[in-house]
């Protein structure tokens, strides 16, 4: 689990609210901190505001977290990078590879020629004779090749299988996109805690910790 940024755990170290919440004091362990007068106290209680305002003024208090779901949250930048930093594997888990329809929406290669128009064209429905790749009253069949068909889920993988065009893959994001909850659309990494619900079911914006 990747600790929250240097600039946080410095703060932390620094201050910290006695119990009626008006005062801040600095801790130390040594004999010297111990044995501090009301100057030097004054002087620390400065010196930490001013650190704390330099930290907010910074950035460094605008770091967004992604909500593991399990008591934990990373850094935001981790999502979908390849690598599990999340103990539940959630900030990989919704991450795949997406169809790109004609009209710009991103969507799961599973619902492809399923029946049901996704993309806003209707491009994920077109048959094959409309300058589609759908097979005609085959569901979840994606025309390859004039002779072959493959399974949806042969699609945006990863591996081209000899299709023409190489159209398994041509259609697909370059890189991995966050998928939304609902399984059907997806977003780019860019769209995720931005403040704007982009997934219909606002999947891209309820993990987000500030």
């Amino acid at each position: 689990m990747r600790s929250p940024p240097v600039c946080h755990r410095f703060a932390l170290a620094l201050t910290d609210f006695t119990s009626n919440g008006f005062w801040i004091y600095v801790r130390f362990s040594t004999s010297l901190g111990r044995n501090l007068g009301g100057f030097m106290r004054a002087l620390l209680t400065v010196f930490a505001l001013a650190s704390l305002t330099s930290l907010t003024l910074t950035g460094c208090k605008k770091e967004t977290y992604y909500d593991c779901g399990d008591g934990y949250s990373v850094p935001l930048g981790t999502v979908c990078d390849g690598y599990r930093d999340c103990y539940n594997g959630a900030d990989e888990a919704m991450c795949f590879l997406h169809w790109v329809c004609e009209s710009g929406e991103l969507i799961s290669p599973l619902v492809l020629c399923d029946g049901t128009v996704d993309c806003a064209d209707g491009s994920d429905e077109l048959f094959e004779d409309e300058g589609g790749l759908c097979v005609r009253e085959v569901y979840d069949e994606f025309g390859c090749t004039a002779e072959l068909t493959l399974p949806v889920e042969a699609v945006c993988d990863g591996f081209r299988d000899r299709c023409d065009g190489n159209v398994d893959e041509a259609y697909c994001t370059n890189g991995l996109t966050y998928a939304c909850d609902d399984g059907v659309y997806a977003v780019y990494f860019d769209q995720l805690c931005d403040g704007v619900s982009d997934c219909l079911d606002h999947s891209d914006e309820i993990y987000c910790l500030f």
